[in-house]
């Protein structure tokens, strides 16, 4: 970064220095760039002594100061260097990478633009720019940086890949290819001038993995039989030869040459028979080679029975080929109805139930998305168990087969597993009880299998005793304190359980090392789905600060996963892996629709609106600190009394610190013996560990909802909570057309969802409202009334639509959709500040009148619980409606059963 100084002028505000003065700014350049700091800031003050008004020198010592976390001096250094020279491109650029430090990437950008301006062909700000750009998608940006590099630059590998490779981001996959094949044609010129092998020059891999992309690129263009015929004659150069495999299997597939498409997929499935898209690829030839209609998406309920019946013979066939694949028989199971499911599954399950698979369950789990087959693979395992609970423990015959039993007892644990596989079985399909009535039958039978206990912890919490499950949970740990998974789920339960605490301290177990710990290593082991069970067990417990500390540290962990690609723009242009490169561009293109990214910006979202509903007192008191609060409520001379109660303990905190300063500076030899290492600055979790700054720093806690709320529009669209969020923003605004839009959307997304009730139900009482409307512009009233016809469907009113919802026949349960009536109408009552009784007794018939039987989730009436305020219950109407719970679900500690308390004895 040496500046373009020349000799001649000796003002000290000018740019150009003495050529002693530009030697020690080429060796404080120097300094800077092998890090060492101070000397740097000793070499620039020898300048600056002489020259103080030297921009270049400012903004270089500046830039050293950030390095060494003193961030507001150096940008006042920079700035000042800036202001003395504006013409410098070192300034400029200096200026950038403090920007870029602190990870603002278009201002770094705007700097290095206006870098450019002075000096256009400098190709270290034109590398930096490019990587900025990438980083920011600024795609066409980047396709011009990278074409001015490779203009300056035509000679170097980097600058050809990087421009192939910005043609290929921004979509232009002919330029990109073009640009390769120009590249390959420069190479091939320079060998034969030079008489030596193109291969000889390059790393085998990096040619390759070029050739790859290539045909990553061409096949990406649907140019199918270029790629066939790149790949026939390059594939000698090609290391890695599953990918060509894959790619030839495929592109045979799309050029419709079937024969040679099922041989190569086959090929394919002798090296891996579990996977899936090989799979799917090979029944879809064998469809087309007989003529038969080919499936777009894997979905047997969608086909019609010749299709089903045909895919089922290959999959036969297949098992019969590659006996010991698990893939084959469960995808014939998924093309086989009632009678023949049984079979195929009384075949599948007896060997791994032998065998003692726990994971049994998870491989046919996606079978309970089909009730018959659920209620089939439950009348199975029932079977068995009363097979094998008799003398002679065997299992019964087998329902594909004439004999009448089988001859040897099964081994004990055997029964185990059975019993294991149906103590989940039943908790999937909503009979609690029997899941633990079966969970105590297999602890009995072996008290030392954990997995039986984990089964029982999982259904007591479903039937809400989180409580209950804790304490399960933590039996099931003690018996293997050394197992990370145990300590894990065992924290997972005590945190929805709300005992944040117990959490804390049995995950700290496995979080020691040194001087790190407990919460603050979690935070730098990305451990977000704490974070998260933690934001939202604060946020049930109104402890509003600890909860926006937690929800902060997920979103800041996917700024820094976005911030982790930035080392990769530069190392896989050199290293070559372009491929991975592109995908992994991909990826991040998309990584904050990650579900946990999107459950923290919810959490964020409902805790700022739930701030935002409270009195401009309760919001004040938010922003002060224990101590201020204790001064705030406390009288004169109460006030004087804690001043000077404080004063004395400070007074004490220094003596007693000065002590330990004092005894550690008379044992720093032994300490300078022992210690490992530089003492670390305290973590971001440490700082403020209870959000209280974190909160008090924000101004307006409406606008920071809706900043969250902006966020889900962007990366969950089609989520019905985004949409239920996105509503209450803008009613919160008075945007009526964008509330409009949420519940149009909501109606598409899930008709017969709570929320989407709630939402119709709230703007059918704004459409009622003449005094709202008629303060609306009139294009605005003309969009809704064309609109409140597609309303009128659900009914006339708002209640109307609420009680039409309540009685309707649909993909729901009638009790579900009674107590989303109940909440709906509720929420309505308290919009309206409405007194009429009837409208209330019939909110709480809704909330209270379901049938027990019914399978409904403990969920959505904890919900009711938690939330008790945002829907205006009383609290008689409160705890009728706990009654009406405790009938369900007798044990819920939500509704005043289950254990009152977690033992951890």
């Amino acid at each position: 970064m040496a500046s373009k100084s020349s000799k001649g002028s000796t003002s000290s505000s000018s740019s150009i220095l003495p050529s002693k003065e530009q030697s020690l700014f080429r060796n404080l350049v120097q300094l800077y760039e092998t890090k060492q700091y101070k000397k740097s800031i000793k070499v620039a003050d020898q300048i600056l002594r002489k020259y103080p008004n030297h921009g270049e020198t400012l903004a270089m010592k500046g830039l050293v100061l950030s390095c060494i976390d003193r961030k507001s001096e150096a940008y006042e250094l920079v700035r000042l260097g800036l202001r003395s020279d504006l013409r410098s491109h070192v300034c400029w650029h200096v200026y950038g990478l403090l920007y870029r430090a602190d990870r603002d990437y278009k201002e770094a950008s705007k700097a290095y633009l206006q870098a450019l301006r002075i000096d256009k062909d400098n190709i270290q700000i034109l590398r930096d720019l490019a990587l900025l750009q990438i980083q920011n998608r600024d795609l066409d940006g980047f396709e011009s940086t990278r074409r001015t590099l490779l203009t300056l630059k035509p000679n170097q590998k980097n600058n050809w890949i990087g421009f192939a490779v910005a043609n290929h981001v921004n979509g232009n996959l002919n330029a990109a290819l073009n640009v390769l094949e120009t590249y390959e044609g420069t190479l091939n010129e320079s060998t034969t001038a030079n008489g030596k092998d193109s291969e000889n020059q390059e790393e085998r891999y990096e040619v390759s993995e070029l050739e790859m992309y290539k045909v990553m690129i061409m096949y990406e263009n649907g140019d199918y039989e270029k790629v066939y015929e790149y790949l026939l004659k390059n594939e000698s150069k090609m290391v890695d030869k599953l990918a060509v495999a894959e790619m030839k299997a495929k592109v045979l597939f799309n050029l419709e040459k079937i024969e040679d498409s099922i041989r190569a997929f086959d090929d394919l499935l002798k090296i891996n028979s579990e996977n899936r898209e090989y799979l799917s690829y090979y029944l879809k030839c064998s469809l087309r080679m007989n003529e038969m209609e080919c499936f777009e998406t894997w979905n047997p309920d969608l086909m019609v029975q010749e299709l089903r019946d045909y895919c089922l013979s290959v999959c036969d066939d297949l098992a019969i080929k590659y006996p010991d694949s698990m893939s084959f028989p469960r995808a014939a199971m998924e093309f086989s109805r009632e009678d023949a499911f049984l079979k195929r599954a009384d075949v599948f399950v007896r060997p791994l139930l032998r065998k003692a698979v726990p994971s049994l369950f998870s491989i046919l789990k996606h079978f309970y998305s089909d009730p018959a087959k659920a209620r089939i693979l439950g009348n199975l395992m029932e079977s068995f168990r009363k097979s094998l609970n008799q003398d002679s423990p065997q299992f019964p015959p087998l329902t594909s087969s004439e004999n009448t039993s089988e001859s040897n007892p099964e081994q004990p644990h055997v029964l185990l597993w059975v019993l294991y596989y149906l103590v989940l079985h039943y908790d999937e399909v909503g009979e609690y009880e029997k899941a633990i009535e079966i969970a105590d039958l297999g602890i009995s039978h072996t008290d030392s299998c954990i997995d039986i206990y984990l089964a029982k912890a999982k259904a007591m919490k479903h039937k809400g005793d989180r409580r209950g499950a804790v304490e399960i949970m933590n039996h099931a740990r003690k018996l293997d304190l050394s197992d990370r998974y145990l300590n894990h789920k065992c924290s997972k339960y005590a945190m929805q359980a709300d005992r944040v605490d117990l959490a804390e301290e049995w995950i700290s177990l496995f979080t020691r090392d040194g001087e790190f710990g407990g919460i603050q290593a979690l935070y730098d082991m990305q451990c977000m789905w704490y974070e998260l069970e933690a934001g939202d067990a604060f946020l049930r417990l109104n402890e509003f600060s600890k909860a926006l500390k937690r929800y902060i540290a997920v979103n800041r962990h996917f700024d820094d996963i976005l911030e982790d690609q930035f080392d990769f723009h530069t190392y896989c242009l050199r290293k070559v892996t372009l491929r991975s490169y592109i995908n992994t561009i991909r990826m991040e293109n998309h990584v904050k629709e990650q579900r946990y990214y999107i459950r923290s910006v919810k959490g964020l979202a409902r805790l700022f609106f739930r701030i935002s509903n409270e009195t401009e007192e309760q919001q004040m008191m938010r922003r002060m600190t224990v101590d201020e609060l204790e001064l705030e409520k406390a009288t004169p001379a109460e006030r004087k009394k804690i001043l000077a109660k404080r004063k004395k303990a400070q007074l004490k905190k220094d003596a007693a610190a000065e002590s330990v300063k004092l005894k550690a500076e008379k044992d720093e030899s032994v300490t300078k013996k022992t210690q490992k290492g530089p003492a670390r600055p305290p973590g971001w979790m440490e700082i403020d560990p209870d959000g209280i700054e974190l909160l008090r720093n924000v101004s307006d806690y409406q606008e920071e909802a809706f900043k969250y709320v902006d966020e889900l529009r962007k990366w969950a669209p089609n989520d019905i909570d985004t949409q239920s969020l996105v509503f209450e923003a803008a009613f919160r605004k008075q945007k009526y057309l964008v509330a409009l839009k949420s519940v149009l959307k909501a109606i598409k997304i899930a008709p017969n969802h709570a929320k989407t009730v709630d939402m119709v139900a709230l703007f059918f009482d704004f459409l009622e409202n003449d005094s709202l409307r008629k303060n609306l512009p009139a294009a605005v009233d003309t969009v809704l009334k064309s609109e409140e016809i597609a309303l009128r469907e659900r009914g006339n009113s708002a209640v109307d639509s609420i009680t039409y919802y309540a009685r309707r026949t649909g993909d729901v349960s009638s009790s579900y959709r009674q107590v989303s009536a109940g909440k709906a109408l509720f929420r309505l009552i308290k919009s309206r500040n409405d007194s009429n009784a009837f409208l209330r007794q019939q909110a709480l018939d809704f909330l209270c009148e379901w049938d027990t039987k019914a399978s409904l989730d403990v969920r959505e009436l904890e919900e009711v619980i938690f939330c008790a305020d945002e829907y205006g219950l009383s609290s008689s109407e409160l705890d009728t409606f706990r009654e009406a719970c405790k009938k369900k679900y007798p044990d819920g500690n939500a509704f005043g059963g289950g254990a009152l308390t977690i033992s951890t004895e």
